[in-house]
């Protein structure tokens, strides 16, 4: 009995998009059926048997013929909370897609990155085409950049609120307002706070 979560198959990259598309039939023929668990990492391919176990083999598979223009899955992996994956399309396939792309990003005037919502009238979800430069950063990435500034400026500014409400009530530390006085001071007339003595004070 195949224990729930367990390794049940592993494949090596590159694999053809037909082959992958298939590797579920496969193993609902071999082991059964329900929701397997996949990992890629590198060139490693892993299959996991479902949480709650496998169910009914189906005893019928019939695998597609090969294609030679069929693309290849290379790589695959996580950076962070990012999954790349590389694929591999014949030039002659892939060349007009790839210009199409191209003249798309040009046309419209992309800098960094277009997007192009999509609705496929046979599902209900709609979908977001992104095209982006490679050196520039993903529309996820910039949305984490600015908040990482918006929340760094907010840090700074309440900081400076509590400074100005300690200053207004008489709180700041002694030290503090002295330099406070001192640098508001700088350039017109030297303001003294009861910290700051002279011989004539006394």
């Amino acid at each position: 009995m195949i224990k729930p979560g367990s390794q049940v198959a592993a494949f090596r990259l590159p694999l053809s998009l037909t082959a992958f598309g298939s590797i579920a039939d496969v193993i609902e023929h071999l082991y059964g059926a329900g929701e397997t668990m996949l990992r890629m990492e590198g060139d490693n391919v892993a299959i996991f048997a479902p949480a709650d176990g496998f169910g009914e083999r189906n005893p019928e598979l019939t695998l597609p013929e090969f294609d030679p223009e069929d693309g290849q899955i290379v790589r695959a992996g996580t950076t962070g909370d990012k999954f790349d994956l590389v694929l591999e399309f014949p030039h002659d396939q892939f060349a007009p897609v790839a210009e199409s792309m191209l003249q798309w990003f040009t046309v419209h005037g992309g800098v960094n990155y277009i997007e192009q919502e999509v609705r496929s009238p046979e599902q209900d979800s709609e979908f977001v085409f992104t095209l982006q430069k490679k050196s520039g950063l993903t529309p996820h990435a910039a949305r984490q950049q600015a908040e990482a500034k918006v929340a760094e400026l907010e840090r700074q500014l309440a900081a400076a609120n509590l400074r100005i409400d300690e200053l207004v009530s008489g709180t700041a530390p002694a030290a503090a307002l002295t330099s406070e006085t001192r640098s508001s001071a700088h350039g017109v007339k030297r303001t003294r706070t009861t910290e700051e003595t002279t011989d004539d004070d006394r």
